[in-house]
């Protein structure tokens, strides 16, 4: 009885890892046979086709789901594809794929040499144009980008550190009160003395950085005062007042 016993412990001890691996290699098979990528949901809300994105993010249908790598395909969309903002991936058991990618606009231009390069409201990089092409975006002068690679956030000298990061605050301000579209340059020479074209009516003398909202309030209530065809300077008082002087051409 005890020699018995003893076979059948050595025979259980065989078939556990065998067990084992016959399940492994089911799991395997399973995985490879299900959740195999069938759908591919694209929502674009960018200047590219859905082809384009699709072909820059790599994904493919009949590829496992779970295998798909979010990270490799969002880096070489950013990559490859400047005008895009946002990008994220979500994967939908058993086998699809939902890929929402946003457009980034370009609202400025920032003049680098004899061209000039097209930047979102924060700073990003879009393309660069012939000065020729400027004229449909806000023009910024008085300060230029760094080495500029599209795609990448504008870098800029050390004697225009912290313009850009005002630019960007301005161009923040412009987008929030729909204003965009009515100013036509930005001169950022004196960082502490910004003067703007609004309206291709008004030079605008901001007479300081600080408290930027403030300021354009004020400007955009003094031109609600004037008449449609008034044309001149606009010049808000230092520090903390509230007057805007006009001088009229």
């Amino acid at each position: 009885m005890e020699e018995k016993k003893s076979i059948r412990i050595r025979r259980n001890t065989l078939y556990a890892p065998l067990a084992l691996v016959i399940i492994c290699v089911a799991a395997i098979l399973f995985v490879s046979l299900f959740f195999r990528v069938s759908i591919i949901q694209l929502q674009n809300d960018t200047v590219y086709t859905d082809d384009e994105i699709l072909a820059a993010s790599g994904l493919e249908k009949g590829v496992n789901l779970l295998f798909v790598n979010n990270f490799t395909a969002v880096s070489s969309i950013y990559a490859t594809m400047p005008y895009v903002e946002t990008v994220s991936i979500k994967r939908v058991m058993p086998n699809r794929i939902i890929l929402n990618v946003t457009g980034s606009e370009a609202v400025a231009c920032v003049s680098f040499g004899d061209d000039y390069w097209l930047i979102n409201s924060n700073g990003k990089l879009l393309e660069k144009i012939d000065a020729r092409d400027s004229d449909s975006f806000i023009r910024v002068e008085g300060m230029e980008p760094l080495m500029p690679v599209a795609g990448e956030i504008m870098n800029v000298s050390e004697a225009n550190a912290g313009k850009d990061e005002y630019l960007y605050r301005m161009l923040a301000q412009f987008q929030l009160r729909n204003i965009t579209k009515a100013v036509r340059w930005i001169d950022l020479s004196d960082p502490e003395a910004p003067v703007l074209s609004y309206e291709n009516r008004f030079t605008v003398r901001l007479s300081g950085s600080s408290d930027l909202s403030r300021r354009l309030s004020l400007m955009q209530s003094a031109v609600a005062q004037l008449a449609d065809g008034d044309e001149g300077i606009l010049e808000l008082e230092s520090g903390e007042g509230n007057v805007v002087y006009f001088t009229p051409n």
